[in-house]
């Protein structure tokens, strides 16, 4: 969804065949989750092809976008603020499966606005936003700072994304809604296979939650939801919402 979305709002490359395949992984992967638990020899045939089709996917495409966005970005930070400040820190699949769900909480909130009434905010100059981002990376500050600088982007770029997102949108919705399925945000293949899916059993408090929702997107220079929702001014209130609900 994240890759389709950077597609629509900022003309990146998007390829059909490797979004086929990239649900073929899925579909496979499917079949795998009951026998995940209990180490089923054909599950863990089943989950390997899964990860090979995604593979292939990415290859295709030359670029991993089909089968990762903002979740990734989630377990970036959170491995990189494990390796550079020893904050808590899981397995990558743990770490990306808890990220996928409260992303996708994320998109079925946003499918179900109007966007209509949401005002997005001006964008604040860079100075003022590399103050406030400094204190949530501490010592990782100097390597993100760039690359945090690329995403903070300028008016110009942005104007531009929202026009596409207004003209564009009664188109985008749809295919949203197809590529994320019926129930993106259902806990059920990942508690069926002994997975995680929520945050604390990562290890990750609310607020270590909150800050890596609401800062994964400024680790790489990849649009993703995170960055629509800031930009239309309503990621914080929004992850905020989820946590006062318990849904992470």
């Amino acid at each position: 969804a994240d890759w389709y979305l950077g597609h629509r709002l900022l003309n990146t490359p998007y390829d059909r065949q490797a979004l086929h395949l990239a649900h073929e992984a899925e579909t496979i992967t499917a079949t795998a989750v009951d026998g995940l638990r209990t180490r089923d020899p054909d599950a863990i045939a089943a989950l390997t092809a899964g990860l090979l089709l995604s593979g292939m996917a990415m290859d295709i495409a030359g670029t991993s976008a089909p089968s990762s966005g903002a979740e990734h970005l989630v377990s970036h930070l959170l491995d990189m603020r494990h390796h550079a400040c020893g904050g808590p820190h899981d397995l990558h699949g743990c770490q990306v499966g808890v990220a996928t769900l409260a992303v996708a909480r994320l998109y079925e909130r946003l499918l179900n606005s109007d966007l209509s009434t949401i005002q997005p905010p001006p964008l604040a100059p860079w100075e003022a936003m590399s103050e406030s981002l400094k204190p949530h990376f501490g010592r990782l500050w100097s390597a993100v700072e760039p690359v945090a600088r690329q995403v903070h982007g300028d008016d110009d770029s942005r104007r531009t994304r929202r026009i596409a997102l207004g003209d564009n949108w009664p188109q985008i919705l749809p295919e949203l809604r197809g590529i994320l399925g019926a129930s993106p945000a259902s806990p059920d293949s990942l508690l069926r296979a002994g997975a995680p899916v929520c945050f604390a059993e990562i290890s990750i408090d609310a607020d270590g939650a909150r800050s890596a929702l609401l800062h994964a997107r400024f680790v790489r220079t990849r649009y993703t939801i995170l960055d629509l929702l800031a930009e239309l001014g309503v990621l914080e209130a929004w992850v905020d919402d989820l946590l006062a609900d318990g849904e992470m």
